[in-house]
């Protein structure tokens, strides 16, 4: 069994367009995996206790993904991924998921910008550049291919 950290993940260096290929690829096989709906257990204070499962058949993985906010930890939000062969049940790997978590969710609206916005389309406006949406801009930029596009940003919470 194996067991990944944030930053042994971030020192595999995985390219935004690596990020992007993945999420597509996932929506094309989304259709053959199971995906129910996510748990939410919200307790007092604003935290909670997500739980996510997952079977790909086409990968041979089951998994399990849990997110947990608390308002006084630092960071407030973790999230843990565990893996699992599928036709075995084996425990293969478990992941600190947060790095995971950012990448995906910028590469998700990456992907979505690419498939949904006008073709013609001059400008974008980014709302908040917290963690996600830092790293969605990068993503973004990096998969201009050239492009000339203006950016704007606006100021949400402090973070623009």
């Amino acid at each position: 069994m194996k067991y990944k950290t944030n930053n042994d993940l971030e020192e595999l260096h995985v390219g935004s367009f690596e990020f992007v290929g993945w999420v597509n690829n996932a929506l094309l096989v989304k259709h053959e995996s199971l995906l129910p709906p996510k748990i939410s257990i919200k307790q007092e204070c604003h935290r909670f206790f997500n739980v996510m499962p997952c079977i790909v058949p086409q990968l041979n993985l089951s998994g399990v993904k849990i997110v947990t906010r608390y308002p006084n930890r630092e960071p407030s939000l973790k999230s843990e991924l565990m893996l699992y062969a599928n036709d075995t049940g084996e425990l293969s790997a478990i992941f600190e998921a947060d790095y995971i978590t950012t990448w995906r969710t910028a590469a998700v609206a990456v992907h979505s910008i690419k498939l949904l916005a006008r073709q013609d389309y001059e400008s974008i406006a980014f709302i908040g550049l917290g963690v996600i949406g830092l790293a969605t801009l990068k993503v973004y930029i990096d998969t201009l291919n050239g492009r000339c596009v203006n950016i704007r940003l606006f100021n949400y919470k402090n973070r623009a």
